[in-house]
């Protein structure tokens, strides 16, 4: 099932003028990473989102299957609010000073040159109201380099602490069935004019038989806010 009947693919008619160019910007853009093997359950939460944002009131985008390495520059400076579902890289406390990367290949230092990239009239950069980033390790505290809500410069962001204990051998990250009843209960509670907060919690609480099985739990960086207009 789609869900994304009212979203768009597109950029929004509202524009700013940096120094440089004129730009059009959008309030939110949601979108699901590549290499997927619950890919069409990942581009379904990414329209589900996007559906509920629109529900708020959001001028709101839709991509399915996005590389950001290549097309972030084209996102980022036009947006306050952003969703991704998808992979992301662990980053072991040793390995620190290597940064956190959403597709296991756009860095946070990549998401500030593209945020960067333009600039309000004022000179200020694009600074993001809430990010939720929906894979392994996007709030973790081991970083050492710019962490997901400094690249952001988010107000709030959702992301998700993973403990990875050991299972065969192998450590383990959120998993799939994890982050897909998450973002659904999280964006139902969202849609409810609760706070981020409040939902994160409550999402987390719908969904504790899914948290004993890979113990990654999620977390609220920021301030607390809410998304209804």
């Amino acid at each position: 099932m789609n869900y994304w009947v009212n979203c768009h693919a597109n950029f929004g008619a509202a524009g700013i003028h940096s120094g440089k160019v004129s730009v059009r910007v959008n309030e939110a853009f949601s979108c699901s990473g590549t290499g997927l093997d619950w890919q069409s359950a990942a581009d379904n939460a990414a329209g589900y989102a996007c559906l509920v944002l629109n529900s708020l009131g959001y001028r709101s985008d839709l991509d399915e299957k996005i590389d950001l390495d290549t097309r972030g520059k084209d996102i980022m400076p036009f947006y306050d609010i952003f969703y991704f579902i998808g992979h992301c890289t662990w980053i072991a406390p040793d390995h620190a000073k290597h940064a956190p990367a959403l597709n296991l290949n756009y860095s946070t230092n990549e998401i500030v040159r593209d945020r960067v990239s333009h600039a309000t009239p004022a000179g200020v950069q694009r600074k993001y109201r809430f990010v939720f980033l929906n894979c392994c390790d996007s709030a973790m505290l081991e970083y050492q380099v710019p962490d997901f809500q400094e690249a952001f410069q988010a107000t709030c962001l959702l992301g998700w602490r993973c403990e990875r204990p050991p299972v065969d051998d192998k450590l383990h990250g959120v998993t799939p069935e994890h982050t897909l009843a998450f973002s659904d209960d999280f964006w139902w509670y969202v849609a409810g004019g609760w706070t981020v907060k409040q939902a994160a919690y409550t999402a987390h609480l719908d969904n504790m038989d899914l948290f004993f099985i890979d113990v990654s739990y999620p977390v609220v960086q920021g301030s607390d806010i809410t998304l209804a207009k």
